[in-house]
C-alpha cells in the first residue's frame, strides 16, 4: 500500500474494496485505510472560499423558520403553496419520450440531440427567419445557460486576439466568473441601470458602447434583464444594432428568460431576431431552465450566426473541440423532451398556454407586492416595480395607442373640450376589456384629471402592450394580463376597486366604468354580506352556489370581510356613480333597480344609439369574422352559421356572415327581432332544427344556457362554435368539460372529442372570441362607445351634488349627448351635414340645432 494507487471504492455487503490497476479485488481492512488516505497532506493549506453569494441566499432563505419570509431569491418558478412546479407539457413530453420503442440511454453527440438543436433554432428565430433561410446558424446543445456561455466564451478567447468583453453595469453575478474562468483579462463595463431615476440609462449604455474598441465582445441580455428587469425598448435596440455595425462589435446574447417575461416567445426574442436580420454576426447562449421548468436538467443551446453557411461546421468542429474535454457530451433524456416539445404543434401550443399563464402570474406577484409595499407604506419609491417587465412591450403598445388616437376623434375633442380639471379629484375605477382602445379611453379620464385603477373584464381580453404602455406611463394603475385564471381575475377587480391607504385597509373609488357588470357586482355582494356579518357573524359559504365563478367571489369577500368588515359599505357611501357599458351588465342594472338593491346611481351607457347601433352592430360585423378566421383558418363561404339571438349585436354577426358567403340561420325568441330577420332574408329557424348539419354556431343573447352540451354531442364533426355575447354560460363549458375531453390546439382553441371521437372546437372557452381570439372591434367605432362613458362619468361627477342622478336608479344619456358623439366623428369621415332652416325646424318641433328626434326614437 505504499504505491499511491487510483482506485474506485465499491460498497458490496457493506464492505470495503479497492480496484487496483492490473489486479483483482482485494478487501480492505477499515483500520489500515484510515491511516493510509491522505498521509501527504498536501491539502491542509487548501483554503475554505465563501458559498456563492446567490446559492447561499437560496439555503438561508430554506433554514429560516419564520413562517411570514418572503422569497425574493433566485427565480424558480413555485405554485401557490411554494412548491416546485413540473409543466404538464413536460410531463406529456416525458411520457411519450419514455414509451418511444426506440428511447435508450445511449451517448448523444458531442454536438447534442440534432432534434433538440434545429428546434431550438427555430424557437429563437422564428420559422422563415432570413439566417435560418441561408443556413447560417451554428448550434449546439450546452448545459443550460451558463455552459452555452462558457463554451461561446471558450471559443472566442481562442480565435480573437486580445479580446475585450463589455459586461452591463449590473448583470447576473456567474457572467464574470464564466469569462474569467474562460480566460478573459480585459473586462470591462458600460453603463446599464440608472439607480438614481430607477430606469434603463439608454444615453449612458450607448455612449459607452460608442468609445468601445472595434471588435469588442458586447453581453446582453434578450428579456427579463436579470437583476434589473428593465429591458431595452424597441428604438433601444435598434440604435444598440446601429452601434454594432458601426463599430464591428460581436452582440452575445444571454436569453435565459425567452417566453418567460412577456408570456410571448416571438416578444421575448425580438433582440435576437432583429439583430440578426440586420446582417450581424451573433452568438446567443439559451437556456429552458426557466420557460420549461427543467433546472435541474441542465438544458440549453449555444447559437452562432455566422456569415456564410461554409462556415457553420467549422464553427461547430470548434464548439466540439471544447466541450469533449470539458464533459464529453450533453444529456440526452430531457433533450429529447424538450425538443419533442419545440417541435410538436399540439405540444408546442400547449407550452405556449403554460408560459403566458406562468408569465401572467409572475406579473400578478409583482403587483400584489408593490400593492403591499404601498399600502404599508414602506420606505422609499417603488413604482420603477410597475415598470420593470418588458419595456419594449410598453414601447409597441405606445405606437399603437399613438395610430388608435388618430382613429378615435370623440375621445381626444373631450380632452380638448372639458380640459385638464373637468374630473380633478375623481377616483375612476375601470372594468373593461384592457385594449389598445380603452387605454386611449384611460389617457382620457386622466388627462381630464381624474386617478385611475384598472383591471380587465374578461380574462382572455387584455392585450398585454396596452396594459404595459399605460402603466409604465403611469396613465393607471393596471390590474390585467392576458390568460387570467378566474381567481386572479378576481383579485384584479379587488385591486382596481381599492385605494391603498396608510391603515392597509383600503378606500374605494367615486366613480366605476363598468362592462358586464362585475365590479358593480363585487360592491354589491360585499355590501350584502357585511349586513350578514355584523348581524350574527356569517361568513359566505362558497359551496352554497354550484356556479365556480361565484365560489370565487364568495371565497374573496369571506377572506377580506373579518379584517375589514365596512369596506364595501364605505365603498357604497363614496360612490357617486357607475357608467354600464354592455347589454349584460345593464340588464343586472335595471333587475338591482327594479329589487331596490341599487346602491348608487347607474348611466346605461350600452343604450346610447351611438354605442349600441354602432359597437353592438358595426364593431361585431367587423370583429366576429375576424376572430372566426384568426383562430381556425376556416373557409367562411359556403358554411351553414346558426347566430343565436337577432338583437344589434346579432344583426352585426349575421350580416357579416351573409357578407362572407355563409348560409345564416338566426334563433329568435322575440317575434319583433325574429320578424326583421326573416325579413332581412335569414332563415329563423329553431337551434334543435338544424343542429346536426351546421358548420358554426354563435351565441349573442346576452342569456344562459343557450348551446348545450348535448346540443354540442350532436353536431358535425369540427363544427366551431363561439360565443360573442359577454358571459360564458351562453355555452354549458361546465357541461361538455364532463362529457368530452379537451384537446387545447392553440391558444384560446380547444376541440372538444367525445366518446364516438366525433369533435368540436370552441373558442376562447366560450368566451368572447373577438377579443379572445383576435383583437376585437375597430378604434373608430369604439371612439363612439368610450365617448358615451367619457361624458357619462362626466355627468356622473358634475352633478355628484346636486341631485340630478338619483341612488338605486338607472338613466340614459340625454339625447343631446347622444347626438353630440356622433358629430364629432363626423369629421374624419368627410361628412356634411345639412342644416335646417328656422321654418324647417319650427314645422317639425325641433331647434336648429337639435335633438332632432324625440327620446323615444328607435333609429
Amino acid at each position: 500500500m505504499d504505491k499511491i494507487f487510483q482506485f474506485h471504492t465499491v460498497l458490496t455487503m457493506n464492505l470495503p474494496y479497492v480496484i487496483c490497476p492490473n489486479s483483482a479485488f482485494f478487501k480492505l481492512d477499515r483500520g489500515v485505510a484510515a491511516a493510509k488516505i491522505g498521509m501527504g497532506g498536501r491539502f491542509k493549506k487548501v483554503p475554505l472560499l465563501p458559498a456563492d453569494t446567490i446559492i447561499d441566499l437560496n439555503r438561508q432563505i430554506r433554514n429560516d423558520s419564520n413562517p411570514h419570509k418572503v422569497d425574493l431569491g433566485v427565480g424558480a418558478y413555485r405554485d401557490s403553496s411554494g412548491k416546485p412546479y413540473v409543466l404538464d407539457v413536460v410531463k406529456a413530453a416525458e411520457a411519450r419520450v419514455v414509451a418511444d420503442t426506440s428511447y435508450n440511454h445511449e451517448y448523444v453527440p458531442i454536438e447534442g440531440w440534432t432534434p433538440f438543436r434545429l428546434a431550438s433554432q427555430k424557437i429563437l428565430f422564428g420559422p422563415g427567419h432570413p439566417v435560418m433561410a441561408a443556413g447560417c446558424v451554428a448550434t449546439v446543445q450546452a448545459l443550460s445557460g451558463t455552459g452555452a456561455l462558457r463554451v461561446g466564451f471558450e471559443f472566442l478567447r481562442r480565435i480573437i486576439p486580445d479580446p475585450v468583453v463589455y459586461l452591463p453595469s449590473h448583470t447576473w453575478g456567474n457572467h464574470l466568473k464564466v469569462l474569467q474562468e474562460s480566460g478573459f483579462e480585459d473586462v470591462r463595463k458600460y453603463r446599464y441601470y440608472d439607480a438614481a431615476r430607477l430606469s434603463l440609462d439608454s444615453e449612458g449604455m450607448c455612449a459607452d458602447l460608442s468609445a468601445a474598441p472595434p471588435g469588442a465582445i458586447v453581453l446582453l441580455h434578450t428579456s427579463g434583464h436579470n437583476p434589473v428587469g428593465f429591458d431595452p425598448s424597441v428604438s433601444d435596440w435598434e440604435r444598440l444594432a446601429e452601434l454594432c455595425k458601426e463599430k464591428d462589435l460581436l452582440p452575445f446574447f444571454d436569453n435565459a428568460y425567452q417566453g418567460y417575461t412577456s408570456g410571448s416567445l416571438e416578444e421575448d426574442a425580438f433582440s435576437v431576431r432583429f439583430f440578426a436580420a440586420q446582417g450581424l454576426e451573433l452568438l446567443c447562449a439559451c437556456s429552458f431552465a426557466k420557460n420549461m421548468g427543467l433546472y435541474g436538467e441542465r438544458i440549453g443551446a449555444l447559437h452562432a450566426v455566422v456569415s456564410s453557411p461554409l462556415e457553420v461546421q467549422s464553427l461547430i468542429s470548434q464548439f466540439q473541440a471544447i466541450i469533449r474535454p470539458m464533459y464529453s457530451s450533453p444529456p440526452s433524456h430531457y433533450a429529447r423532451v424538450a425538443g419533442l416539445i419545440l417541435s410538436d404543434p399540439a405540444l408546442f401550443d400547449a407550452w405556449q398556454v403554460e408560459l403566458q399563464r406562468m408569465a401572467g402570474r409572475i406579473q400578478r406577484m409583482r403587483e400584489l407586492f408593490l400593492e403591499a409595499l404601498t399600502r404599508h407604506a414602506c420606505p422609499g419609491e417603488w413604482g420603477h416595480m410597475a415598470r420593470q417587465r418588458d419595456i419594449s412591450l410598453a414601447d409597441f403598445g405606445r405606437k399603437e395607442i399613438q395610430l388608435a388616437e388618430v382613429e378615435m376623434p370623440g375621445l381626444m375633442a373631450c380632452r380638448e373640450e372639458y380640459g385638464a380639471d373637468a374630473l380633478k379629484g375623481a377616483r375612476i375605477a375601470g372594468s373593461l376589456h384592457m385594449t389598445i382602445q380603452t387605454a386611449v379611453l384611460i389617457e382620457t379620464l386622466k388627462a381630464m384629471g381624474g386617478d385611475i385603477r384598472w383591471c380587465s373584464c374578461n380574462i382572455f381580453s387584455t392585450q398585454d402592450h396596452a396594459a404595459a404602455a399605460v402603466a409604465r406611463d403611469e396613465s393607471a394603475a393596471v390590474f390585467a394580463w392576458k390568460g387570467e385564471s378566474l381567481e386572479e381575475y378576481w383579485e384584479c377587480t379587488m385591486n382596481a376597486i381599492t385605494w391603498p391607504t396608510d391603515d392597509g385597509k383600503g378606500d374605494g373609488p367615486d366613480l366605476i366604468v363598468d362592462d358586464g357588470g362585475d365590479m358593480t357586482l363585487l360592491v354589491h355582494e360585499g355590501y350584502k354580506a357585511e349586513e350578514l356579518y355584523a348581524k350574527d357573524g356569517t361568513l359566505p359559504d362558497p359551496t352554497s352556489t354550484d356556479n365556480a365563478e361565484f365560489k370565487i367571489v364568495l371565497a374573496l369577500i369571506a377572506r377580506e370581510l373579518p379584517k375589514t368588515p365596512q369596506k364595501w359599505h364605505k365603498v357604497a357611501a363614496r360612490m357617486y356613480g357607475v357608467s354600464e357599458e354592455t347589454t349584460t351588465g345593464v340588464h343586472r342594472l335595471y333587475l338591482m333597480e327594479k329589487n331596490k338593491t341599487l346602491l348608487f346611481p347607474a348611466i346605461n351607457v350600452n343604450d346610447s344609439v351611438t354605442k349600441s347601433k354602432f359597437d353592438n352592430l358595426y364593431g361585431c360585423k367587423h370583429s366576429l369574422p375576424d376572430g372566426i378566421m384568426r383562430a381556425t383558418d376556416v373557409m367562411l363561404a359556403g358554411k351553414r352559421v346558426v347566430i343565436c339571438g337577432f338583437g344589434d349585436v346579432g344583426k352585426g354577426c349575421a350580416q357579416a356572415m351573409k357578407a362572407a358567403g355563409s348560409i345564416v340561420y338566426v334563433t329568435e325568441v322575440d317575434p319583433i327581432c325574429a320578424l326583421q330577420a326573416s325579413m332581412e332574408g335569414f332563415r329563423v329557424v329553431r337551434l334543435s332544427s338544424v343542429i346536426a348539419e351546421i358548420d358554426i354556431v354563435i351565441t349573442t343573447t346576452g342569456n344562459k344556457g343557450i348551446i348545450m352540451a348535448e346540443d354540442m354531442a350532436k353536431m358535425k364533426n369540427n363544427a366551431i362554435v363561439g360565443n360573442i355575447g359577454h358571459f360564458d354560460n351562453e355555452i354549458d363549458m361546465d357541461g361538455v368539460m364532463k362529457v368530452a375531453k379537451r384537446e387545447n390546439i392553440k391558444p384560446q382553441v380547444d376541440r372538444f372529442v367525445f366518446p364516438d371521437g366525433h369533435g368540436v372546437i370552441v373558442l376562447a372557452e366560450g368566451r368572447l372570441l373577438n377579443l379572445g381570439c383576435a383583437t376585437g372591434h375597430p378604434s373608430f367605432v369604439m371612439s363612439a362607445s368610450f365617448t358615451n362613458q367619457t361624458l357619462a362619468q362626466l355627468e356622473l361627477w358634475k352633478e355628484r351634488t346636486s341631485g340630478k342622478y338619483a341612488r338605486g336608479k338607472v338613466y340614459v344619456l340625454p339625447k343631446v349627448l347622444d347626438e353630440k358623439v356622433a358629430r364629432l366623428h363626423l369629421a374624419s369621415l368627410g361628412v356634411e351635414l345639412t342644416d335646417l332652416s328656422s321654418e324647417q325646424a319650427e314645422y317639425i318641433g325641433v331647434s336648429v340645432s337639435g335633438p332632432f328626434k324625440p327620446e323615444a326614437y328607435r333609429y
